[in-house]
């Protein structure tokens, strides 16, 4: 008995991308703000949806309270969004300098931010000590950037039928010769499969298209 046979497809959106940079200009100063308060940016907007980038200075909470952590939000009330997120921390060259501004720390978050929990939180981004101590801040306009790459992962679409009765005899499952000792699947399963993709129509076309393969 042949093996029933069976497809389906899903359509892959285009990914939705963007970049968003808060820029802190007078960073030491910045940087005597409490574990818990925070440098936020304007509401943008990427693949749709609005967000908004939090920097806290002295740590998101006083867990934290010794680096500099970084919270990205959703800020248009979205019940769940998938989303992969890569967070940089760039120390702007001064001005009159052509070198491209250095990363001091990059840290990257894939998955699903859900309901009022709608954010990702890069706690330690960076170490306090290390960033008040790095040359490139102390060297530049005491000016910190902060670059927020988004790309939105949109939901598939639903699985459905997409095997067509022209192209069951292209892929060799079913066959149109008069051999009545032929024991490949004929044209009447094309026929049947036919019926299934028809709008409204219900599964009883698909069982008999199954049937037919299994003859």
């Amino acid at each position: 008995m042949p093996p029933s046979i069976s497809a389906s497809s899903v359509d892959a959106a285009a990914l939705l991308t963007g970049t968003h940079v808060l820029r802190i200009d007078g960073f030491s100063q910045a940087a005597l703000l409490p574990a818990g308060k925070c440098l936020k940016s304007c509401v943008f907007r990427v693949g749709g949806h609005a967000w908004r980038v939090r920097c806290y200075p002295g740590g998101v909470n006083d867990g934290h309270s010794s680096h500099v952590s970084v919270v990205l939000e959703l800020a248009g009330g979205v019940r769940s969004v998938r989303a992969k997120v890569r967070v940089t921390l760039l120390a702007l060259p001064a001005a009159g300098v052509a070198a491209p501004a250095p990363a001091l720390a990059a840290a990257e978050y894939t998955g699903t931010l859900r309901m009022k929990w709608a954010r990702c939180s890069f706690g330690s981004l960076i170490g306090r000590k290390a960033l008040e101590g790095s040359t490139h801040l102390v060297d530049g306009d005491d000016c910190l950037a902060v670059r927020c790459d988004i790309t939105v992962i949109p939901k598939p679409a639903p699985a459905r039928p997409v095997v067509r009765p022209d192209e069951l005899e292209r892929l060799g499952l079913v066959c149109t010769c008069k051999d009545d000792l032929c024991k490949r699947p004929h044209v009447r399963a094309a026929e049947a499969a036919d019926e299934f993709t028809k709008p409204g129509r219900s599964h009883g076309p698909l069982l008999r298209f199954l049937r037919c393969l299994q003859m």
